[in-house]
């Protein structure tokens, strides 16, 4: 197949990273692969850094209509088989671009209405919405749409986040994420204030709404700035995992997709989650970690020292973890589901994971149940 990958992404994120994810995936599975986007933003820069073909056409905010023309000599160029888009400027490009092609929309954002009668036409030309997370498919998320929608999850290098080696890990808890209100970060140090004086806590993340000193100043109230480490972004985590003894998510809502969380597991670390959002799909509570109620320190502290004191059950967890990501979010496993679904739709088939989202709470596409 002749995939075209639309990554309108301003920022680094989920989106941008789902979308270079999906690009390389196919791309080691054999077929041709054009990532569009806007130059220098970070699906671009690092598909050009992977040696993939690139069309530089920006379509983010303003740059919509004036990158219509660029993207249209693109199509007609490389002449796709389907198109996946990523943002909604890519989806509005593809439906409106003249060419008529399979479309698939990947939804990263939580409910928004296809009001109006411009978005139900790009609805319509529209055949596949797919989420990366089973919730957002109970949500609604799709709006009024009435055309297909599945479910794909969000994929992890599952070869390259792997558990360490090593042996006597410290008991260090280890959050990774932007410092905004949202991941819950306060949540775990005032857990970390519940918990014996030999337990550590790392958060690795840029500073957006939060500085670390935000942070810093919080865990001097509590008492515990000497064990709490805030190294910043962490171009590559691997070595954060290796330390870890256990893997914390405290996010108090929004969590569309975690990729912590999945390479955490993946590096072999139970994950301690918030029953929130993706999460309550992504995590087996008991069998790969463990869930509190989004903003519970002290049922979070609970469960780390109940941990701490079974290291066995730390064990079981985590292999747990690992076996669970490489069964259901490997690059060669959600490779092979996007390969059929797109095959299906090049070939004017149904597959059967399909559903039309209208049944709300009761839809039943690809299931993350075991």
């Amino acid at each position: 197949m002749r995939v075209m990958v639309s990554a309108n992404c301003r920022l680094d994120g989920d989106s941008a990273d789902n979308a270079l994810a999906l690009a390389t995936i196919l791309s080691r599975r054999g077929h041709d692969v054009l990532l569009q986007g806007r130059e220098g933003n970070a699906p671009v820069t690092r598909a050009k850094q992977l040696g993939m073909d690139v069309a530089a056409v920006g379509l983010s905010g303003g740059r919509l209509l004036t990158g219509l023309a660029g993207y249209a000599r693109v199509l007609r160029g490389w002449r796709p088989d389907v198109m996946v888009a990523f943002q909604a400027e890519g989806q509005t490009a593809a439906a409106l671009a003249g060419r008529r092609l399979p479309l698939v929309r990947v939804l990263h954002e939580l409910p928004r209405s296809f009001r109006g009668a411009f978005r139900r036409m790009v609805d319509r030309r529209t055949d596949l919405v797919v989420f990366p997370s089973e919730f957002m498919a109970r949500k609604g998320c799709a709006g009024e749409r009435a055309g297909y929608a599945s479910v794909i999850p969000h994929p992890v290098e599952t070869e390259r986040f792997r558990p360490s080696e090593a042996a006597g890990k410290e008991p260090i808890l280890l959050s990774v994420g932007r410092l905004v209100p949202e991941k819950g970060h306060r949540v775990l140090i005032r857990a970390l204030s519940m918990l014996p004086d030999e337990v550590r806590a790392v958060i690795a993340g840029p500073e957006a709404r939060y500085s670390r000193r935000d942070l810093l100043d919080y865990s001097r109230e509590l008492g515990v700035a000497e064990r709490l480490d805030l190294p910043g972004p962490i171009e590559d985590p691997r070595s954060l995992y290796s330390a870890a003894r256990l893997g914390v998510v405290c996010s108090l809502g929004r969590e569309v997709v975690s990729r912590a969380a999945m390479e955490m597991m993946a590096s072999g670390l139970p994950v301690l989650a918030a029953a929130t959002d993706s999460l309550v799909d992504l995590v087996s509570d008991g069998r790969t970690g463990l869930f509190h109620s989004p903003g519970n320190h002290s049922q979070l502290a609970r469960q780390v020292s109940f941990l701490l004191e079974n290291p066995s059950v730390v064990k079981e967890m985590g292999a747990a973890a690992r076996d669970r990501a490489c069964r259901m979010l490997s690059f060669d496993v959600v490779g092979e589901t996007w390969e059929k679904q797109l095959r299906a739709l090049c070939g004017g088939e149904q597959h059967p994971d399909w559903r039309v989202p209208r049944s709300g709470p009761q839809y039943a596409g690809n299931s993350w149940k075991e």
